[in-house]
């Protein structure tokens, strides 16, 4: 099953709750994509179907948004597709070229990584030293203000 996106090339990605923040390139209009693992080949993989968050969302619960998906990672059983993975080629290609993607990720306990993505032969990757560290406890305001910095970094 090929998965399309690699935002933590590198690093151990086995046990680490995780998502993906879009983000369409010229409205403030957000999807989550929640992952799970796949148990057969132990990495994690896109899961379910694109949830929309708008912008007022997002200011006001992103933060909510992420850490609830990030408490159902672990017990998610993969199934069929997900959305992305049932996009055609083309499909795929065009949303990929209307959109721009942040991956999420729980370091530990207390500390959100947040990465700006970049495409990368059909897929996405992070760049070293872009990384944007967030401690826990914080706002939904700040969550926002550090999210929306990653995107301007994928420009």
């Amino acid at each position: 099953m090929k998965t399309r996106y690699n935002g933590y090339k590198g690093r151990d990605i086995k046990a680490k709750a995780s998502c993906n923040i879009i983000k369409k390139k010229k409205l403030n209009v957000f999807f989550l994509e929640s992952f799970a693992i796949d148990k057969e080949v132990g990495w994690r993989v896109s899961y379910g179907q694109l949830q929309n968050v708008s912008h007022d969302q997002m200011i006001g619960h992103g933060l909510d948004y992420i850490l609830k998906d990030f408490q159902n990672f672990g017990g998610r059983e993969r199934t069929e597709k997900s959305e992305i993975e049932k996009m055609s080629n083309s499909e795929y290609r065009k949303f990929n070229r209307d959109h721009y993607f942040v991956g999420v990720g729980i370091d530990n306990q207390n500390t959100l990584r947040i990465n700006p993505m970049h495409k990368c032969r059909g897929g996405h990757v992070s760049k070293e030293g872009e990384e944007i560290y967030i401690q826990l406890p914080c706002s939904n305001e700040e969550f926002y203000n550090k999210l929306m910095e990653a995107f301007e970094k994928c420009e």
